[in-house]
């Protein structure tokens, strides 16, 4: 019999003398019972098909490392939003004292006219500026005064599209957001009428947000946009967030800000989006947090031969995990019809079924399928992404008012693949954890590596 197949039991009626048939017969004969022998030769052969599987469990787990590695690259995919991340860290400062020092950075924002301090005289400044960058001191010989003043040059301005660190392009400017919280009665009323005149809201953050709260936002409210073409856009910038301010944009019943800035890098060829999100505590407390997702507009674009052939290998790896397992069942059911004895039916297939490395074969079978059919969904969203953004930002990346819809309706589609793209990396830690479970099995079937197995068993 091949290896992994089932030992078929058909054994010819009656007892024949030892030496006078083929081996089952001789054992049998010397006392040896029909169903133990059969049990120790299926044994053998599902030990001998994991000691021949070792190689190509191998050869599946480095596939999928240099799948991984290569495809995500996540050192260059984690730099640009670390970048932008540390820039408004230290940058996007606010309670300044003269021209070149702010004492306080997005963190020491405490209340709601720190944010308006901070937007207006940090992060506006920075991710749109007013004008070219220069040295200290150097701005103010050249202009003479603060841009704010009417006397301010128009010539040295910035122009679309807006560069932000040198190699990211902003697009579409800066968008902010809120989460309201829903009205709900007070739990304690008081016969006071300062009491009695105000509404209360469910609270939803008490304690420090975690990773996934800040990169969601449920159903966002009052969305603004800051845009950014030159000196007079960032002027109108600065006063709408002026009368957001005086009309109270945040208040009472905001629980989350959310502000947005989309860059895309072209050496790279990558889209990010920094969230820095504020959660408003019904304790009056303000949490902070920054987080970052990006994208490749094209997951091809480096070594697109190799990465091509490590997809097909690894498909195909799986392919082979299929075929040989199903091939395992069908040949199960098959003998147990064949050996069918009245009440015996399905020994062979409950076997099968019992047996946990079979069911460690089937988990990298669907952890890998569902990992190949995400990745492939992933690359045709992308592309449909990239010919969007190519439409929508042909003629510059700074869209005039009338087309705020089509923008609205770019990020929409641009957060559902950031999302998505969340999901298969989910499923990408879980591939490792399969993979090593086939090796244990592989590893079962040797008597010194068997230890292994045994150990963490």
């Amino acid at each position: 019999e091949s290896a992994g197949q089932p030992v078929s039991q058909s054994v010819p009626s009656g007892t024949a003398p030892a030496g006078s048939g083929g081996a089952d017969e001789d054992a049998v004969a010397a006392g040896i019972p029909r169903q133990r022998l059969f049990t120790h030769l299926q044994d053998e052969l599902d030990q001998e098909s994991a000691c021949k599987n070792l190689p190509l469990a191998l050869l599946l787990w480095a596939t999928f490392a240099f799948l991984a590695v290569f495809h995500l690259r996540a050192s260059v995919m984690r730099e640009v939003g670390a970048a932008i991340e540390h820039d408004i860290d230290q940058n996007a400062n606010f309670a300044w004292t003269g021209s070149y020092f702010g004492w306080k950075d997005v963190y020491d924002v405490n209340s709601i006219t720190d944010f308006y301090s901070w937007l207006n005289n940090g992060l506006l400044p920075l991710i749109l500026p007013w004008s070219a960058p220069m040295s200290e001191r150097r701005e103010l010989e050249v202009s003479g005064t603060w841009p704010m003043s009417d006397d301010t040059p128009l010539t040295r301005v910035t122009t679309s599209p807006v560069r932000y660190l040198t190699f990211n392009h902003v697009i579409g400017g800066i968008r902010m957001r809120q989460e309201r919280a829903p009205v709900i009665p007070c739990s304690t009323t008081y016969e006071i009428p300062v009491f009695t005149e105000r509404e209360c809201h469910h609270y939803k953050y008490m304690l420090d947000p975690d990773y996934l709260e800040a990169r969601t936002t449920a159903d966002p409210q009052r969305t603004v946009w800051f845009m950014g073409r030159h000196n007079e856009s960032n002027l109108e910038n600065l006063l709408a967030s002026y009368k957001l301010e005086d009309e109270g944009w945040w208040d009472a019943g905001t629980q989350k800000v959310e502000i947005t800035v989309p860059v895309v890098n072209v050496e790279f060829g990558m889209l990010t989006a920094v969230y820095v999100n504020f959660f408003y505590a019904r304790s009056g407390r303000i949490y902070k947090i920054i987080v970052d997702e990006s994208i490749f507009v094209d997951w091809y674009s480096k070594f697109p031969f190799f990465l091509v052939c490590i997809d097909l290998l690894f498909t195909g790896l799986l392919v082979h995990m299929v075929l040989g397992e199903s091939k395992e069942v069908v040949s199960s059911i098959w003998q147990d019809l064949q050996e069918w004895r009245g009440g015996t039916l399905g020994k062979l297939t409950l076997k099968y079924f019992c047996n946990p490395w079979n069911w460690v074969d089937w988990f990298n079978i669907i952890a890998g399928g569902a990992l190949m059919i995400m990745w492939l969904a992933l690359v045709v969203q992308t592309a449909d992404l990239k010919d969007m953004f190519q439409e929508l930002f042909r003629d510059g990346l700074m869209l005039p008012e009338s087309r705020r819809d089509e923008l609205n309706d770019f990020m929409q589609v641009f957060e559902g693949v950031i999302n998505y793209f969340a999901q298969v990396r989910e499923l990408l830690r879980l591939q490792p954890i399969s993979l090593m479970l086939r090796l244990f099995k592989a590893f079962s079937a040797q008597p010194r590596l068997s230890l292994v197995t045994s150990t963490l068993a």
